[in-house]
Protein backbone atom coordinates (compact mmCIF):
# COMPACT_ATOMS: atom_id res chain seq x y z
CA UNK A 1 0.00 0.00 0.00
CA UNK A 2 1.04 3.22 -0.72
CA UNK A 3 2.04 6.33 1.61
CA UNK A 4 -0.60 9.30 1.40
CA UNK A 5 -0.50 11.58 -1.47
CA UNK A 6 0.47 15.17 -1.36
CA UNK A 7 -3.08 16.02 -1.52
CA UNK A 8 -4.22 13.99 1.69
CA UNK A 9 -1.27 15.28 3.52
CA UNK A 10 -2.39 18.73 2.76
CA UNK A 11 -5.99 18.10 3.81
CA UNK A 12 -5.08 16.59 6.78
CA UNK A 13 -2.85 19.81 8.08
CA UNK A 14 -6.42 22.24 6.98
CA UNK A 15 -8.42 19.55 9.12
CA UNK A 16 -5.87 19.10 12.09
CA UNK A 17 -4.96 22.93 12.26
CA UNK A 18 -6.04 24.27 15.69
CA UNK A 19 -5.97 20.52 17.54
CA UNK A 20 -4.19 21.02 20.55
CA UNK A 21 -2.40 17.47 21.96
CA UNK A 22 -2.86 16.32 25.43
CA UNK A 23 -1.03 16.93 28.05
CA UNK A 24 -2.41 14.21 30.41
CA UNK A 25 -0.99 10.79 29.17
CA UNK A 26 -2.19 8.81 31.93
CA UNK A 27 -5.97 7.99 33.38
CA UNK A 28 -7.62 7.50 36.06
CA UNK A 29 -9.81 5.18 36.62
CA UNK A 30 -12.27 5.03 39.98
CA UNK A 31 -11.98 2.20 42.47
CA UNK A 32 -15.08 -0.51 40.83
CA UNK A 33 -17.71 -0.59 43.24
CA UNK A 34 -18.52 -4.59 44.56
CA UNK A 35 -21.27 -6.23 42.63
CA UNK A 36 -24.77 -5.58 43.29
CA UNK A 37 -26.48 -8.99 43.67
CA UNK A 38 -30.29 -9.15 43.87
CA UNK A 39 -32.05 -11.27 46.08
CA UNK A 40 -34.96 -12.03 44.06
CA UNK A 41 -35.35 -12.25 40.26
CA UNK A 42 -36.05 -8.62 38.65
CA UNK A 43 -39.77 -8.03 37.85
CA UNK A 44 -41.44 -9.41 34.43
CA UNK A 45 -41.48 -6.27 31.70
CA UNK A 46 -44.28 -5.13 29.99
CA UNK A 47 -43.34 -5.42 26.64
CA UNK A 48 -46.39 -3.95 25.28
CA UNK A 49 -45.56 -0.54 23.23
CA UNK A 50 -47.26 2.31 24.94
CA UNK A 51 -50.15 3.97 23.67
CA UNK A 52 -50.44 0.76 20.94
CA UNK A 53 -53.41 -1.32 20.99
CA UNK A 54 -52.78 -5.08 22.83
CA UNK A 55 -53.71 -7.13 19.32
CA UNK A 56 -56.11 -9.35 20.90
CA UNK A 57 -59.14 -9.36 18.41
CA UNK A 58 -56.79 -10.90 15.62
CA UNK A 59 -54.76 -14.16 16.62
CA UNK A 60 -51.57 -15.06 14.98
CA UNK A 61 -51.33 -17.37 12.23
CA UNK A 62 -49.51 -20.48 12.25
CA UNK A 63 -47.00 -20.36 9.35
CA UNK A 64 -46.51 -23.60 7.60
CA UNK A 65 -43.44 -24.81 5.58
CA UNK A 66 -45.11 -23.86 2.05
CA UNK A 67 -45.90 -20.48 3.42
CA UNK A 68 -42.12 -20.09 3.96
CA UNK A 69 -40.79 -21.72 0.74
CA UNK A 70 -40.79 -18.52 -1.58
CA UNK A 71 -40.37 -15.42 0.94
CA UNK A 72 -39.04 -12.28 -0.76
CA UNK A 73 -37.09 -10.31 2.76
CA UNK A 74 -38.65 -7.30 2.46
CA UNK A 75 -36.46 -6.10 5.52
CA UNK A 76 -34.09 -6.82 7.94
CA UNK A 77 -33.65 -5.71 11.94
CA UNK A 78 -30.12 -7.40 14.28
CA UNK A 79 -30.91 -6.84 17.40
CA UNK A 80 -27.30 -8.53 18.70
CA UNK A 81 -26.38 -6.54 21.58
CA UNK A 82 -29.35 -4.51 22.55
CA UNK A 83 -30.60 -4.54 25.99
CA UNK A 84 -34.75 -5.34 26.30
CA UNK A 85 -35.61 -1.80 26.51
CA UNK A 86 -32.99 -0.86 23.19
CA UNK A 87 -34.36 -3.98 21.47
CA UNK A 88 -38.43 -3.26 22.37
CA UNK A 89 -38.03 0.52 21.23
CA UNK A 90 -36.28 -0.71 18.10
CA UNK A 91 -38.52 -3.48 17.19
CA UNK A 92 -41.61 -1.10 17.34
CA UNK A 93 -40.39 1.15 15.07
CA UNK A 94 -39.00 -1.16 12.72
CA UNK A 95 -42.19 -3.40 12.53
CA UNK A 96 -44.55 0.03 12.73
CA UNK A 97 -42.38 1.43 9.82
CA UNK A 98 -43.07 -1.65 8.30
CA UNK A 99 -46.46 -1.84 7.95
CA UNK A 100 -46.10 1.92 6.73
CA UNK A 101 -43.90 1.01 3.82
CA UNK A 102 -46.54 -2.14 3.27
CA UNK A 103 -43.59 -4.99 3.92
CA UNK A 104 -45.00 -8.50 4.05
CA UNK A 105 -41.97 -10.16 5.01
CA UNK A 106 -39.24 -9.18 7.41
CA UNK A 107 -36.04 -10.60 9.37
CA UNK A 108 -35.94 -10.32 13.32
CA UNK A 109 -32.30 -11.54 14.18
CA UNK A 110 -32.34 -11.95 18.13
CA UNK A 111 -29.59 -14.09 18.56
CA UNK A 112 -30.21 -17.63 20.15
CA UNK A 113 -29.01 -16.16 23.64
CA UNK A 114 -25.93 -18.93 23.68
CA UNK A 115 -23.76 -16.05 24.93
CA UNK A 116 -25.97 -14.27 27.36
CA UNK A 117 -24.92 -13.66 31.21
CA UNK A 118 -27.31 -16.12 32.64
CA UNK A 119 -27.89 -18.40 29.58
CA UNK A 120 -30.86 -18.11 28.67
CA UNK A 121 -32.03 -16.70 25.68
CA UNK A 122 -33.15 -13.45 26.87
CA UNK A 123 -33.95 -11.33 23.33
CA UNK A 124 -35.07 -14.53 22.13
CA UNK A 125 -37.90 -15.04 24.37
CA UNK A 126 -38.68 -11.51 24.51
CA UNK A 127 -38.80 -10.95 20.89
CA UNK A 128 -41.46 -13.82 20.29
CA UNK A 129 -43.34 -12.59 23.20
CA UNK A 130 -43.74 -9.02 21.47
CA UNK A 131 -45.22 -10.35 18.09
CA UNK A 132 -47.88 -12.50 20.27
CA UNK A 133 -48.50 -8.93 21.97
CA UNK A 134 -48.92 -6.80 18.64
CA UNK A 135 -51.20 -8.96 16.53
CA UNK A 136 -52.31 -5.72 15.22
CA UNK A 137 -48.47 -5.37 13.08
CA UNK A 138 -48.40 -9.52 12.75
CA UNK A 139 -49.97 -11.40 10.80
CA UNK A 140 -47.31 -14.93 12.07
CA UNK A 141 -44.05 -15.68 12.73
CA UNK A 142 -41.63 -18.38 12.59
CA UNK A 143 -38.18 -19.42 12.68
CA UNK A 144 -36.25 -19.07 10.08
CA UNK A 145 -33.89 -21.31 7.61
CA UNK A 146 -30.29 -22.27 8.50
CA UNK A 147 -28.71 -19.90 6.08
CA UNK A 148 -30.70 -16.85 7.47
CA UNK A 149 -30.09 -17.83 11.00
CA UNK A 150 -32.09 -20.53 12.04
CA UNK A 151 -32.84 -20.58 15.68
CA UNK A 152 -31.79 -17.14 16.26
CA UNK A 153 -33.79 -15.19 13.48
CA UNK A 154 -37.76 -15.27 12.51
CA UNK A 155 -39.73 -14.17 9.33
CA UNK A 156 -42.10 -12.28 10.18
CA UNK A 157 -45.68 -11.24 7.79
CA UNK A 158 -46.39 -8.03 8.58
CA UNK A 159 -50.04 -7.49 9.06
CA UNK A 160 -51.21 -5.07 6.12
CA UNK A 161 -52.35 -1.73 7.09
CA UNK A 162 -55.89 -0.70 6.91
CA UNK A 163 -56.98 2.70 6.36
CA UNK A 164 -60.60 3.37 7.79
CA UNK A 165 -62.88 6.10 6.58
Amino acid sequence: MKGPTPEDIALWKLFSEGIKRLTKTKTDFATPRPAHHLSSPAPKRDIVIPGKPRGTSQPLVTLEARDLKAISIDGRLDLHGHTLERAQASLGRFMNASQQMNRRWVLVISGKGLHSADGRATLKTFVQEWFRQNTHLVVGFAESKPQDGGAGAFYVKVRRLRIHD
